[in-house]
């Protein structure tokens, strides 16, 4: 999509009422000025914004995921970086690896929610650094497409209800609140998310991801914000889809009224499974687009 940005688009084709996005955008350096650990605009170091266009994919072709018994549960497939076109980051690589299983279970110590999650595990090497104090911000596009007009739309940020326009000048933390996911978007009984674990891999031992995110007229942008690494950063965020009615026995009331789920369960087997079909096909056309 739009000449090399990773895009992802996820539906129920069951109740399709709406489309969801996920666009890996950019990485840029920051200098974290203000101490909250998290990406604003002014903090921006000058000339170190990597766009995904300057990148070229591979795409690797699907990977059957077996257990111990040989039973297949799951896929695998990635995009990694091979072309280099800014001359500043000449050594620096990307994988972005995705994971879907058929049944619960764990990805680098990550719980992944059988057919209703994306997991993906993001490894980041040799970025060249403009200073020695500063931390790294990889931008997501998180919007949405109504095939039903008058659908109303809702994104809420940890638990909190947002307004694409309630006039947000900057990006503010995503403030972790324990139960609910980072970002979720709701339609109808449609329920998009996307959610990341705050431990992270830098340089083979374990530190820290945080976010902000600020909304726009069309998206929410999420800048998922890792610490300064010499050699290799692995982080594990997930996108997801379920549907309210069937997470309806588990749900808890915010303080704003808004009712959320607290789990997952009893998603019917033949929705999930035609969804993350879907996936795989946008996958593979995605990666046919940039090969020609």
């Amino acid at each position: 999509a739009m000449g090399e940005v990773v895009h992802f688009q996820f539906w129920n084709t069951s109740d399709p009422e709406i489309v969801y996005h996920v666009k890996f955008v950019s990485i840029v350096e920051f200098v974290d000025e203000n101490g909250d650990g998290t990406y604003q605009f002014n903090e921006t170091v000058g000339g170190s914004m990597l766009t995904f266009p300057s990148l070229t994919w591979e795409f690797s072709g699907f990977q059957n995921i077996t257990n111990a018994n040989g039973e297949t549960i799951g896929v695998k497939f990635s995009f990694n970086s091979s072309e280099m076109r800014d001359p500043r980051q000449q050594n620096l690589e990307i994988d972005i690896v995705c994971y879907m299983f058929f049944e619960d279970t764990e990805v680098n110590g990550v719980p992944v929610n059988g057919l209703t999650d994306l997991k993906f595990t993001i490894v980041i090497r040799n970025w060249s650094w403009t200073r020695e104090d500063s931390m790294l911000a990889l931008r997501w596009d998180i919007s949405w497409s109504n095939i039903t007009d008058e659908k109303d739309v809702k994104p809420c940020v940890a638990g909190r209800d947002i307004s694409l326009s309630g006039g947000m000048t900057e990006e503010e933390p995503i403030e972790g609140k324990e139960g609910k996911k980072a970002l979720e978007i709701r339609c109808g009984k449609q329920l998009g998310y996307f959610d990341y674990t705050a431990t992270i891999i830098v340089d083979g031992s374990e530190g820290e991801a945080t976010a902000s995110y600020i909304t726009c007229e069309d998206c929410i942008r999420v800048f998922l914000c890792y610490p300064h690494f010499s050699t290799k950063i692995v982080h594990d965020p997930i996108i997801g889809l379920t549907t309210t009615e069937e997470a309806a026995a588990g749900e808890e009331t915010t303080e704003e009224g808004v009712s959320l789920p607290e789990t997952i369960a009893g998603i019917p087997t033949t929705y999930l499974v035609s969804g993350i079909f879907l996936i795989i096909v946008v996958a593979v056309v995605v990666a046919v687009k940039k090969r020609h």
